[in-house]
């Protein structure tokens, strides 16, 4: 279920709004990236908010398959102008970036509100000596 929110909103939302709105980048145009900085503010736009979906939720799949999402659009054989290639490769260090950051933040946050003992300090948590 997460892999299919994941290519609903970072696929087929984005590709559907360019088609929409007329945005294409074909190559048979005689200025084919005319709506260049137009397409990598939506990517950037839409990864990032799926960044902070996942710091939110930890979703380790949700990251997996952006992950994956990212690496095939990077690596189809099409031509993409170099601002979108390093937004992809900004994005694709983010979200384990982000994904990691979240679960040090969980970590830390177990661990907040526990109150130490003297006993426990000492003793490491056994029976301290001449007590039963």
């Amino acid at each position: 279920m997460t892999m299919f929110f994941v290519i609903l909103f970072c696929l087929d939302w984005l590709h559907n709004g360019f088609i929409a709105l007329n945005w294409l980048s074909l190559m048979d145009q005689p200025n084919p990236y005319v709506h260049l900085w137009k397409a990598v503010f939506a990517i950037l736009a839409v990864n990032l908010t799926l960044a902070v979906w996942i710091v939110l939720r930890l979703d380790v799949y949700a990251c997996l398959a952006a992950e994956w999402i990212l690496l095939s659009v990077l690596l189809s054989r099409q031509n993409k102008p170099t601002a979108l290639i390093v937004a992809i490769i900004i994005l694709l260090v983010a979200h384990p970036v982000a994904l990691i950051g979240a679960l040090a933040w969980a970590k830390t946050k177990e661990r907040e509100g526990r109150i130490r003992l003297e006993e426990e300090a000492e003793g490491g948590g056994a029976l301290i000596e001449g007590r039963a």
